[in-house]
């Protein structure tokens, strides 16, 4: 699902606005009706002077799209139902006075126009029954969606409660009516043949061909979604506790201090959710949990050589790069620990989550610190003043103290009242920053029930490392005593794809970390790194320029380059590798490439280059597949 998309020499980023979930429905309902507009077009079009009747049809009909258009535009839920009803009533009308020229389909050269349109017809039929469908199961639930309606005055947490509880099973009990709904409009859609048409052939503001090709695509890619949407309506109120407490571990990560996983879990807190409600959740520093942690396995070779480790600690275990590996291995030990609570799974979220709820709730006051907190910029350091103070806190003010980082713990804490307390109009916002962040890793989420891992996969919110047929890329970094460079580190990743004659790839990667500001003593020093880069297995390596600490391993089924480097303050470093990958590519195929992101990293700059040329350059905000035809480079 959220995995970029993107053919090059095009925008990467699509900044449609964001609404509400069902927004897919409505553009594949609105494309349907604009396609069974330039069908009939056309059709009159051809034939007006014998067909008026079916000309003054189509005026109706266009009329009555534009409304069920407006209204999904406003989001007005009733106008776009009674309008959908109005709607229907004269595309039968349509259909009744098309099949009066039936001997139309058994002539050659005008049977493909008639056929088209009594296709698109059907199609556009079967669309107001799913429109119809979609409205009446949010009906009820206007303004919890955020839709325009009536006005209920109750809070995010209320909202989240009557979504696991109402709206969810609501939608589900019908999931699989609108899921035959969307199969029978694709099926009626394949037989129109957009070939017929000419390229510049114009009816009512649309291009006839384009059109037709874009209603089609829509209607593949919302195929792709409706697992998406079932896995959602089955798991989410599972999730919330709906029928069922759950108990769920969040790692607080420092993405200041990178790992593996988005950074060094500096806090957890243990959460219960039941029908939405979040009824308890307690916060603690993560080294108060290895206090409590006996160490029973040797610690893997890397803490030993860059952190002196001579322990296994709880703190260190997210080491994989796939999130849902770290959090098991995790869980491991934490099983071990006497007198915790069973989880039912664990989330992870990092700083720059915390800043983005604090740009929605305003400055916050932490009464046991007798700080606030906000999302507004330190001048001196140039970074977020959340940011700044939690790191003055942790290592200056508490330095050596117990608990010293469990102050991230206690802010969550307040963040979340005053999210789950905020009036209804924030609560579009909350999901849309929720949903984003996401997107780009600062949420992570493993959870034991299977529905709910298969949602958030299929979502790509588990960052999990993915399995791909075709050129592959992740680079994976962690600062082993670095202090908290990644306030200032800057990564670029360039790749050259070199394809030969015969179809051969040969790939140069060089990664480049900058360090832009000097050192301070607590914040910024030498920047130490353990970087992992992850190719398709069996990439055969040519070159290499690296540090120090060179080794190439398998790992998560992908061929896994190591090593180490230093980053001087106001200095920069680079790791380069030359490679053939397994596999070649023939003219005529299409070359795909799964660029994913690291969880924590705040938008590496990438640039792809196809045979000497630049055909992408953009700033890596979550994993982002990219596809070319290999005979146009």
């Amino acid at each position: 699902m959220p995995i970029n998309y993107v053919d090059l020499g095009s925008s990467v980023e699509n900044k449609k606005s964001r609404k509400f979930a069902l927004k897919k429905p409505a553009i594949i309902i609105l494309s349907l009706f604009a396609l069974l507009l330039i069908v009939l077009g056309s059709f009159s079009f051809y034939f007006y002077s014998k067909y008026k009747t079916l000309s003054n049809d189509l005026n109706v009909v266009s009329a009555q799209v534009k409304t069920v258009q407006k209204g999904i535009e406003e989001q007005d839920v009733p106008k776009v139902k009674s309008s959908l009803k109005e709607l229907r009533s004269s595309l039968k009308t349509t259909q009744k006075d098309l099949s009066k020229f039936s001997l139309l389909g058994k002539l050659p050269v005008l049977n493909g126009y008639y056929n088209d349109a009594n296709h698109a017809l059907k199609a556009a039929l079967y669309g107001t029954d799913a429109g119809e469908l979609v409205a009446d199961s949010v009906m009820p639930f206007t303004d919890i969606l955020g839709l325009k309606g009536s006005k209920v005055n109750v809070t995010a947490e209320e909202k989240i409660q009557i979504l696991a509880v109402k709206v969810l099973p609501s939608l589900a009990k019908k999931s699989d009516k609108l899921e035959g709904l969307i199969r029978a409009i694709e099926t009626e859609v394949t037989y129109l043949d957009p070939d017929r048409y000419s390229e510049n052939l114009i009816i009512k503001g649309f291009k006839i061909r384009e059109t037709l090709l874009m209603t089609q695509r829509s209607l593949n890619d919302f195929e792709k979604f409706l697992p998406s949407l079932r896995y959602a309506l089955e798991a989410i109120p599972s999730i919330l506790g709906y029928q069922s407490e759950k108990t769920y571990m969040i790692w607080f990560q420092n993405d200041k201090e990178l790992r593996a996983t988005g950074g060094f879990i500096t806090a957890y807190a243990i959460a219960k959710v039941k029908n939405g409600k979040l009824v308890d959740i307690k916060s603690d520093d993560i080294y108060q949990l290895d206090l409590r942690f006996a160490p029973f396995e040797p610690p893997p070779a890397v803490l030993r050589k860059y952190l002196g480790m001579g322990i296994f600690a709880i703190r260190d275990t997210n080491l994989s790069p796939d999130y849902k590996v770290s959090a098991k291995k995790f869980e491991s030990f934490y099983s071990k620990i006497t007198s915790m609570p069973k989880i039912d799974g664990i989330i992870a979220v990092d700083t720059e989550l915390v800043r983005e709820f604090l740009e929605i709730t305003g400055p916050i006051k932490i009464e046991k610190y007798n700080e606030t907190f906000s999302a507004e910029n330190n001048e001196t350091y140039n970074i977020p003043d959340v940011i700044y103070k939690l790191e003055l806190y942790a290592e200056k003010v508490f330095s050596g103290e117990r608990g010293r980082k469990g102050l991230i713990g206690d802010l969550m804490n307040e963040i979340l009242d005053r999210l789950l307390s905020a009036p209804p109009d924030q609560f579009p916002k909350i999901l849309g920053t929720t949903r984003e962040a996401a997107e780009q890793k600062h949420i992570l989420a493993y959870f034991h029930d299977q529905k709910a891992q298969d949602l958030v996969e299929n979502l790509n919110y588990a960052g999990r490392i993915k399995d791909y047929d075709g050129d592959y890329l992740h680079v994976n970094n962690s600062n082993f005593a670095g202090l908290k460079g990644n306030l200032y580190i800057k990564e670029k990743i360039e790749q050259d794809i070199t394809i030969s004659g015969d179809g051969t790839i040969t790939k140069k990667v060089k990664i480049t970390l900058s360090n832009t500001e000097k050192a301070d003593g607590w914040l910024n020093a030498i920047y130490r790194n353990w970087m992992r880069v992850y190719v398709p297995k069996d990439s055969k390596l040519k070159e290499k320029k690296v540090y120090t600490d060179f080794a190439e391993k398998n790992d998560l089924d992908k061929t896994t380059w190591e090593s180490y480097s230093l980053t001087y303050p106001l200095k920069e470093s680079a790791t380069y590798f030359s490679y053939e990958l397994p596999f070649k590519v023939k003219k005529s195929s299409v070359y795909r490439l799964l660029v994913q992101k690291q969880p924590g990293t705040t938008d590496p700059h990438m640039i792809i280059r196809v045979n000497g040329k630049i055909f992408q350059e953009f700033d890596l905000k979550k994993d982002t597949e990219i596809k070319f035809n290999v005979k146009d480079v």
